[in-house]
């Protein structure tokens, strides 16, 4: 008897794309809901900067995975709120390049969604879940790392 393959609703990758949707979906509402002065890709650029003062955009999006084009509009957006600052750059001999840093205010919308998830998933009843997650956190790296290398992707 042929075994048929599974369809692409059934599929590993299927999964993963539901489950990041419904993730960063459950984020975005979380945000709303605690009137949050940051989104949730803010938040991410907010700590890739806090994590690599200086980044520029172009290195922000490669590595939190996001269109160059969406990181600008994020980071124009949070310069004028005053969460980072941009300060131009010499490369080379005439290449300008903006680095972004995080200000005081960024830094601390930053670690009060930081502490809010924090004591959220501390406080709650996770045991089992914290260890399903964090094996399956590293499984996927790895699996993600064998693709990339195999395929020779680059981002």
């Amino acid at each position: 008897m042929d075994k048929k393959p599974p369809t692409y609703n059934q599929s590993i990758e299927f999964a993963a794309e539901l489950f990041t949707k419904a993730l960063h979906e459950a984020l975005r509402k979380i945000h709303k809901k605690m009137n949050f002065e940051i989104n949730h890709e803010e938040y991410i650029i907010l700590e890739t900067i806090l994590l690599n003062p200086g980044i520029i955009q172009i290195d922000i999006a490669k590595k939190i995975i996001m269109k160059r084009s969406y990181v600008c509009k994020f980071l124009s957006s949070m310069e004028e709120r005053g969460l980072i600052k941009r300060k131009n750059a010499i490369r080379g001999e005439r290449q300008v390049i903006i680095q972004n840093f995080i200000t005081k205010k960024g830094e601390k919308a930053y670690k009060k969604v930081r502490d809010h998830f924090i004591k959220t998933f501390e406080s709650a009843d996770y045991e089992n879940e914290r260890e399903i997650l964090k094996t399956t956190t590293n499984t996927l790296f790895d699996m993600a790392a064998r693709i990339k290398e195999e395929f020779d992707l680059k981002f």
